[in-house]
């Protein structure tokens, strides 16, 4: 598709180029030279003698067909521009999402690191900051600076949709997200069962929500 448009913007800046080569070539003369015949006899004067004169210089006629075929041009050419602009910008924003999922298993990965250490704050942060990245990057929902109540709340609302399997998944969401806060605010505790659980689970979100490339 990408490779069609830059073809038909080169074919549109060849057709433009011939055109104006034409429109050189046949352009019309600025003033043309006056004819011997071409003279008109007044009505005799007085004394009885006939001046002839010559006739007016012929009016020249602006051509706008250049300006008008330009014109059009130039709008297409802008127009063909701005759809290779929403083309590139929505396959940059696939292939993120694409991407998105293998950051985050990436990230689960430091995650088992961190259990193994009974490292609950840093692994906290390291569930909430991938969880929140992934949403964003997957589905396009902000997510990274809302808090957790503003982010469920948003699950809910019909005035801003959001894709239908984040909304089947608000309460799982919200129980990560709530003990994410938990340790974060209130400085909680959990046990590495309790780690590893969460941990599992978020493994299963991704994996099932993940996007896949086309084929």
């Amino acid at each position: 598709m990408i490779r069609c448009s830059f073809l038909l913007l080169f074919f549109l800046l060849g057709f433009c180029t011939i055109l104006q080569a034409e429109q050189t070539n046949f352009a019309l003369p600025a003033q043309q030279q006056q004819h011997p015949a071409m003279q008109i006899a007044q009505p005799p004067d007085s004394d009885g003698t006939t001046e002839l004169l010559d006739i007016k210089e012929p009016i020249e006629i602006t051509d706008n067909t250049k300006a008008v075929v330009f014109t059009a041009a130039g709008i297409l050419a802008a127009a063909l521009v701005i759809t290779l602009i929403i083309l590139w910008w929505k396959r940059s924003r696939k292939q993120k999402a694409i991407l998105a999922h293998e950051t985050a298993l990436q990230q689960l990965l430091r995650a088992r690191q961190l259990i193994d250490e009974h490292n609950v704050n840093a692994f906290i942060t390291l569930i909430d900051q991938t969880l929140r990245s992934y949403i964003e990057q997957r589905f396009a929902v902000s997510a990274r600076r809302q808090t957790t109540r503003e982010f469920i709340s948003r699950l809910t609302k019909d005035k801003e949709p959001v894709p239908e399997i984040l909304s089947k998944n608000r309460e799982n969401l919200k129980t990560w997200l709530e003990h994410c806060d938990l340790v974060k605010f209130a400085r909680a505790n959990l046990t590495s069962e309790a780690m590893g659980e969460m941990l599992a689970n978020l493994h299963s979100f991704i994996e099932s929500t993940r996007m896949e490339p086309e084929k």
